[in-house]
Order: C-alpha cells, then sequence, then structure tokens
C-alpha cells in the first residue's frame, strides 16, 4: 500500500467484492450457456420456460455451481470483515 495517502489506501480493497461477483455472474453464465447448448431440457420443477439455477446445478453442473457458490460466499464474507476491519481502523486512530 506504498505511494497511496492513507485515505485512499482502502481502494485496494474495493476488488474484493467487485471480484465476488464476478465470479458470481460468470457461474450464472456458465450454467445458462450450458442449459441452453443442452437444449433447453425441462427439469420436474420448471414451471415456465426458464429453468431455476439450482435445477441446473444439481442435474449437471454440481461441481461448477458448488464451487462458483463457495468462492461468492468467500468474497461476501471477506467483504463484511474487510468492511467491518476499515471502519474500526478509522475510528481508532481519530
Amino acid at each position: 500500500m506504498r505511494g497511496l495517502s492513507p485515505h485512499h489506501s482502502h481502494w485496494y480493497y474495493v476488488w474484493i467484492p467487485i471480484l465476488a461477483a464476478f465470479m458470481w455472474e460468470a457461474t450464472l453464465l456458465a450454467m445458462l450457456i450450458t442449459w441452453l447448448a443442452q437444449g433447453r431440457p425441462k427439469y420436474p420443477s420448471m414451471d415456465g420456460s426458464i429453468a431455476y439455477i439450482s435445477d441446473i446445478g444439481a442435474e449437471t453442473l454440481k461441481p461448477l455451481f458448488i464451487t462458483g457458490c463457495s468462492i461468492t460466499a468467500v468474497g461476501f464474507i471477506l467483504t463484511l470483515v474487510v468492511e467491518r476491519w476499515l471502519r474500526h481502523e478509522r475510528r481508532c486512530k481519530f
């Protein structure tokens, strides 16, 4: 964190939620593309024409769904921890 003033050092932590959101979007996009490439198969719990992400993840893409959810959850928790830490650090210095 050299080269930045203390007021701008938090910008390094902005990437944590951005990367977690990117991972979630990539997971959803990969599952949607796979579902479309398979010819839009019908699942038992489908009410309309679009499948639930949990159905796609449970049927054919378990490893992708579990990995994507896990990385997103870790990113979310890490974002909460870093946000709390940055608020606490600022409060203690002033």
